[in-house]
């Protein structure tokens, strides 16, 4: 995508139509060629990735309840850690103890 837009922008910018169109489109393509961007795009890709794993693991046909604690359990274990940012760690964290708490306690026995 950065090849295409380092090679095209313009012509796709020119493309766009009117002034204030090419403008938008400018805003739109700008942080395709920001490293930056990519850096942080890359960074959220790998929290969510672990989310969305275990996000497809508790609502799979075959999941059992078990799998849910466990599931629950590790990504606590992944997202406490002091190299994720503070904001984002306490967020995640949050929402699975929020998760555990909801959980029947009969059946976590």
């Amino acid at each position: 995508m950065r090849a295409c837009w380092a090679q095209k922008a313009d012509e796709i910018i020119m493309k766009a139509g009117n002034t204030e169109k090419q403008e938008s489109a400018q805003a739109v393509l700008e942080p395709i060629g920001d490293v930056e961007f990519w850096k942080k795009l890359r960074r959220m890709k790998e929290i969510l990735e672990l989310l969305t794993i275990a996000n497809n693991v508790a609502q799979a046909r075959y999941t059992r309840l078990d799998h849910v604690g466990f599931t629950l359990g590790n990504l606590y274990r992944i997202y406490n850690t002091p190299s994720l940012e503070a904001p984002i760690r306490d967020q995640v964290l949050n929402s699975l103890e929020k998760r555990w708490h909801a959980a029947p306690r009969a059946a976590a026995l």
